[in-house]
């Protein structure tokens, strides 16, 4: 009894340890299919900089551009010294880069914003678009990452979970833009930067764990 009971508690815990590495799998896998972890964070940490400069300098804003600016160039070379991609590198550093440009050429601190509110609908409208020609566009990239073919695009219920994936982007990247771009109009800095953060780190995990929650929904 003793060693039945030792074995099915090997094969219980070895179930375990194969589920839990399922997740991690599935859920970075979903995390780089999106944008990474990394991508997020260091994209909201030159706004954070910009904002609190702007913010504690007396509305500073050619310092708030310049301290904007020095912490995407650390974040780069931090990127090259953890031997990131390149593409990784200078995607950053020009997301940043274009931002600080059109402030600095504008005078008009929302502009630092401008980038970011475009980038999402154009993500959007994309991700929209492929679904509704029936070619959800996070299929393509998941399914890419796991080795997969498109198989899947003849499967009803893999094609079912890719798609709902894809309008649960879709909403997010449009809930950025139809939040942001207001208060982007109305020149409101302070609570356009706190909505920025809001809206990134926070709403990005809570989209991968939704998608997540999608497409590990097991076929009937």
């Amino acid at each position: 009894m003793g060693a039945e009971n030792s074995e099915t508690n090997d094969v219980d815990h070895s179930a375990i340890e194969e589920a839990a590495h399922e997740v991690v799998a599935d859920s970075e896998l979903l995390a780089k299919a999106i944008g990474g972890w990394r991508g997020v964070l260091d994209s909201a940490l030159p706004s954070v900089a910009f904002l609190l400069v702007y913010l504690l300098v007396d509305k500073n804003l050619q310092l708030s551009v310049y301290v904007a600016l020095g912490v995407g160039a650390a974040l780069a070379i931090e990127r090259i010294l953890r031997k990131a991609s390149l593409q990784q590198v200078f995607s950053g550093l020009f997301g940043v880069g274009i931002s600080a440009y059109i402030t600095s050429k504008t005078g008009q601190a929302q502009n630092f914003f401008l980038p970011g509110i475009i980038t999402n609908a154009v993500y959007g409208t994309v991700c929209l678009i492929s679904v509704l020609i029936r070619k959800p566009l996070l299929g393509f990239v998941i399914g890419a990452m796991r080795g997969q073919d498109t198989s899947w695009l003849h499967e009803p219920q893999s094609f079912r979970r890719y798609s709902t994936v894809t309008w649960l982007w879709t909403g997010i990247f449009a809930t950025r833009v139809l939040l942001m771009a207001p208060l982007y109009m109305l020149g409101a800095v302070a609570i356009l930067g706190v909505l920025k953060l809001a809206l990134g780190w926070p709403l990005y995990l809570l989209g991968v764990y939704a998608s997540y929650l999608v497409i590990r929904v097991k076929p009937a």
